[in-house]
């Protein structure tokens, strides 16, 4: 998710500074096709690298000048609320498998 993240915001910051990222989108697209294709390799991961990431850039690139550092704060903070409360329900699901097992206890 982490190399899908920095290709995301790769894209993102490279539009707005008009460069080509036609080469980006090709390589995340045949990594997006090794991703289904593929046995054993988790696409949600994926996914969410690719869009925290292009998330992450529109914060930073998009942000107007006037009250740039606010939106940044505000909105990078919105992001990791939103990924951590991601993580707390994940957390709490596989615990919910995994406890009838005695794997964990809760």
């Amino acid at each position: 998710g982490a190399i899908f993240g920095l290709m995301g915001a790769l894209v993102v910051a490279g539009r707005r500074l008009r460069y080509d990222v036609t080469q980006v989108l090709v390589l995340l697209g045949i990594n997006v096709v090794i991703g289904f294709l593929a046995p054993g390799i988790d696409w949600r991961a994926h996914l969410g690298g690719l869009v925290t990431g292009a998330l992450v850039a529109a914060i930073l690139v998009h942000a107007p000048r006037k009250s740039r550092t606010f939106i940044q704060v505000a909105g990078l903070g919105g992001v990791l609320l939103i990924l951590v409360a991601v993580a707390m329900l994940r957390t709490s699901q596989i615990q919910e498998l995994l406890a009838p097992l005695g794997v964990i206890t809760t």
